[in-house]
């Protein structure tokens, strides 16, 4: 990597509870399950996303004034088929150039063990279900940020490339997606698949047109972004190549706009030490070492059920784009906090946590 400013990111203050599973009576779902990600629409409202299956979403004219809505910008059919497509997605990215025509990237999840006769595999009890599925697709909502539906010049980004099977006791495919980001002409995410079908484990490198549309994302290769994952079931052209020194899911994606690297927020482990880690890059394909920002467990098993961190994301409320791409020398840690009442899920919080980023020298 290049010889560079290196950047030192800490939290500064105490965290701040947005929102509180327990006491928000809705007759939509409203479940804490994926990274914080905003949209500033045209007439200046946010839209915050930290989403479950029913894509519940927050909505105020300021950051202070955050409030969940009884509203879904969009649901799967949960089709039986996974061909289709279309069973359940979480909306994990966005993009806009003007507030108005909003790009949506989704983790969508197929599980067999939801339909009948499309898993014979019993289930392990906690560990990961089996049969599942997973695709990262496209979404568009015209006008706003609240009415999504499937695009339909490129609804799929990268799909499992191997045919889904009844009989796997494995995750197959694509799950999470960072937040989608601009550079120059093109639009990037990154996305963290399971290793299949000759396609490594790891995070991949996509990028698109910087259009603002939907169109195809093509993987980095090791060489350029040639790699089409965008057909289910297909052996793939050729495979993305994971990023190097990225180890663990990508939970967010933003440049620092003072010395313009580029960061990514992971939960991961280093030694004895489990939380929130962020790792610093110049060109998003190459990664710096996994530092600690916040400590905290990160599952339930961990001594004395202390309540559980996930779904990481660095969002700086003053970023200049409509989609909050960049982050200044202050930002906000955004975490979906799981609390434990005798050691079993009672609730889920979003909480945001001020940070400060410093850059230092060569």
């Amino acid at each position: 990597m290049p010889d560079t400013p290196m950047l030192a990111i800490e939290n500064v203050s105490q965290e701040e509870v947005i929102f509180d599973s327990r006491r928000v009576p809705c007759g939509l779902e409203q479940f804490p399950d994926s990274p914080a990600r905003a949209i500033r629409e045209a007439g200046g409202e946010i839209i915050l996303f930290a989403t479950f299956e029913t894509n519940w979403f927050m909505a105020g004219p300021d950051w202070a004034s955050l409030r969940p809505t009884c509203v879904s910008a969009g649901r799967g059919a949960e089709n039986s088929d996974p061909e289709a497509t279309d069973d359940k997605f979480w909306i994990q990215a966005l993009y806009s150039k003007d507030g108005r025509d909003v790009l949506a990237l989704g983790s969508h999840e197929y599980l067999g063990t939801r339909h009948p006769g499309q898993c014979v595999v019993t289930e392990p009890e906690g560990q990961r279900p089996p049969c599942w599925f997973s695709s990262i697709t496209q979404y568009v909502s015209r006008g706003d940020a609240r009415h999504f539906k499937p695009a339909a010049a490129a609804p799929i980004v990268a799909a499992p490339q191997e045919s889904y099977s009844p009989r796997s006791a494995r995750r197959v495919g694509f799950f999470t997606a960072s937040n989608i980001i601009a550079d120059r002409d093109h639009l990037y995410v990154l996305v963290y698949g399971e290793g299949m079908a000759g396609q490594p484990q790891g995070n991949c490198l996509f990028r698109t047109e910087r259009s603002g549309g939907a169109s195809r994302w093509l993987g980095w290769d090791g060489t350029d972004f040639t790699a089409d994952l965008s057909k289910l079931g297909a052996a793939p052209n050729k495979a993305c190549r994971p990023v190097e020194g990225l180890h663990h899911e990508a939970r967010s994606l933003v440049r620092h706009r003072e010395s313009g690297k580029f960061v990514t927020i992971f939960t991961s482990r280093d030694r004895s030490t489990t939380g929130v880690f962020y790792s610093v890059s110049d060109d998003m394909k190459h990664w710096g070492p996994q530092k600690l920002l916040l400590e905290a467990p990160l599952t339930r098993q961990e001594p004395g059920c202390e309540p559980v961190y996930r779904y990481p994301s660095l969002i700086d409320h003053d970023a200049p784009e409509q989609a909050f791409e960049s982050v200044g020398n202050r930002a906000f840690l955004y975490s979906v906090k799981i609390i434990l009442d005798g050691c079993r899920q009672s609730g889920r919080l979003i909480t945001r946590i001020p940070v400060t980023i410093t850059t230092s020298g060569t």
